[in-house]
């Protein structure tokens, strides 16, 4: 029967059985055995050849030697020579038909035969002896054995014979070791090999023959000359692009997407000069951390030093430095296997450890649960990739000041000309040419009335509910808005305020309808029910209205005849989270 076991069961069963060749390989060696090959091993294998107490065929999987040793037919595995592997032809059913009731998919063997043509390496830690059954981990033992776990302390220095040799205290733990296994340190350095060390180590690159000859001729002690050229190459900016790239590779850096068509990585390099220069600048551990999971809600951001734009913003571009593929058959699972990616880089480079075990499983040693895994995975889920205009020098912010200063005082021209009365003097002499008389018209048209305008500080005799809506009607745009328009006057209903989480509910003083229409100009989300304007007539709303997904507002009206002499309010309404989750209103 097929069984499916997660490498846990396999953890907690296990007890170390070592070899002298057992564990060797290299890292990626092991963390291919660890992800692939023991998974594959649990789910085809270890029902027969590692969890009876009578290994079928005599063959026992749980460790490296028992491969190797086989059982009745001989060595299971040749490290090296997939082909010559008895393992490799049962699994392709040349031989023997292993696993006997479902061949293994090729994409499997192909797993076994990259293992055992590597070498067939296996991780010391995850061995299992063949007399054992379940057995209880013991997880004290290895808290206790695992320097990680051990509390900080501050150890005395050990005796050493050559009290002078140190330098200062790490010195006597070198010396100390050194003597026990009966070896002598080697003599100090000279100033031409100090000097190579020097810049290669700081900057990467070898010092010229004047910059040689200028340290070997230094008169002053070892000690001054070692500090004034590392000082000068800590200033250097090829500081930070020797010691950028070793973040850059925690960040898993490149300039393509990878895959089959290996896309371009539009503006990679913006990030990776942003490491460079925060090496250079000495940027704080803590700020840089800031910076790369929530640089873009930063309220005072790190500038550019010589541009002047948000510096801080560019650190969470590392989110997005992974492959990606132009046409997934499985959208849903790229979209997880991407994350559970973000997830391991995160993890790595910052706590030091990784996440990803969690997917699957709760963490057997520190405090990371599975619940914790898929919580992290629901805020990148949630999130979405934007573009952000860095403005080079502030040139595109003096031009929205430059035309907000038009903007103004063209306004303010407009309002000295009295247009409404010219206004007013064309409408009535346009209904007189329709109608007739003027007086006539005059009594059968009714005026239009101004229910707000939202031009005071405060909204006055409406009422406020929630965050939204903050203490007044506000001058236009905020910050972090796109440019709101299509308003009046100075003042409108804008709920963005640099956030498009806040909920809350703005409602009118009762009124009596006396007109046909209600005219106003509304903007922003298009949430059916959650950012909307509403008539509300008998506790039951009659009319709504919506913006359409932009900072543009539109006229729109309602027709009220129907409700004429009847008691109502207006309610504008922000219920929405997430993207365009607010409301602009004016003028009704």
């Amino acid at each position: 029967m097929f069984r499916i076991v997660l490498l846990t069961s396999f953890l907690l069963c296990a007890r170390p059985v070592l070899s002298a060749d057992e564990s060797k390989g290299r890292p990626e060696q092991l963390e291919f055995v660890r992800s692939k090959v023991l998974p594959l091993l649990e789910s085809r294998c270890f029902g027969c050849h590692r969890d009876q107490k009578e290994h079928k065929g005599g063959l026992f999987l749980g460790n490296r030697a028992g491969a190797l040793k086989g059982g009745d037919s001989g060595p299971a595995i040749v490290p090296g020579k997939p082909d010559e592997s008895l393992v490799v032809e049962a699994i392709r059913y040349e031989s023997f038909e292993m696993p006997p009731r479902s061949r293994m998919p090729q994409a499997e063997v192909d797993i076994l035969v990259k293992w055992i043509k590597d070498g067939a390496v296996w991780p010391r830690d995850l061995q299992t002896s063949p007399d054992s059954q379940t057995t209880e981990f013991p997880l004290q033992q290895r808290k206790a054995s695992h320097w990680v776990w051990q509390q900080i302390a501050d150890p005395q220095p050990p005796s050493v014979e050559d009290q002078n040799w140190g330098r200062d205290r790490a010195d006597a733990f070198l010396l100390s070791q050194l003597q026990r296994n009966g070896l002598v340190p080697a003599p100090d350095a000279d100033r031409h090999t100090l000097i190579r060390r020097i810049y290669f180590d700081l900057i990467g690159l070898p010092p010229t023959v004047a910059q040689i000859d200028a340290f070997v001729n230094d008169p002053g002690a070892d000690d001054q000359a070692i500090a004034s050229v590392v000082d000068e190459l800590l200033k250097s900016p090829h500081f930070g692009e020797r010691w950028g790239r070793h973040w850059l590779d925690l960040m898993r850096y490149a300039e393509t997407l990878g895959h089959e068509f290996d896309y371009p990585l539009h503006n990679a390099w913006r990030y990776r000069d942003y490491v460079i220069r925060a090496f250079n600048e000495d940027v704080p551990y803590d700020q840089l951390l800031r910076e790369h999971l929530a640089g873009d809600l930063i309220a005072k951001p790190r500038l550019h030093p010589k541009e002047k734009y948000n510096e801080s913003v560019i650190g969470t571009g590392f989110w997005f430095l992974c492959e990606d593929k132009h046409s997934p058959v499985d959208v849903k699972g790229e979209e997880a296997a991407k994350i559970d990616n973000q997830l391991d880089v995160f993890s790595r480079t910052f706590l030091g450890l990784t996440v990803a075990c969690a997917r699957c499983h709760d963490h057997k040693f520190d405090a990371i649960s599975t619940k914790d895994y898929y919580a992290l995975s629901g805020f990148l889920q949630s999130s979405r990739r934007v573009t952000e205009w860095l403005d080079p020098g502030q040139r595109i912010a003096e031009r929205v000041a430059l035309l907000k200063k038009h903007r103004a005082a063209a306004e303010k021209r407009l309002t000295s000309l009295k247009l409404a009365d010219a206004l007013e003097r064309y409408t009535l002499a346009a209904l007189e040419t329709i109608h007739g008389v003027p007086d006539k018209v005059s009594r059968s048209v009714p005026q239009d009335i101004v229910f707000a305008d939202f031009e005071q500080e405060h909204y006055e005799s409406w009422e406020i509910s929630g965050e939204a809506f903050g203490d007044g009607p506000v001058e236009g745009t905020f910050g972090r808005q796109q440019p709101v328009s299509g308003f009046t006057g100075r003042r409108l209903v804008n709920t963005y305020r640099n956030n498009d989480n806040l909920k809350g509910r703005l409602v009118s003083a009762d009124f009596v309808i006396r007109h046909s229409h209600i005219q106003f100009l509304i903007g922003g989300g298009n949430f059916a029910g959650k950012t909307c304007m509403n008539l509300v007539v008998d506790g039951k709303v009659v009319r709504t209205a919506t913006g359409k997904n932009n900072e543009k507002l539109l006229p729109a009206a309602w027709d009220v005849t129907e409700f004429k002499e009847r008691t109502a309010r207006l309610e504008i309404v922000d219920d929405q989270q997430g993207g365009w989750g607010h409301i602009n209103v004016d003028h009704i």
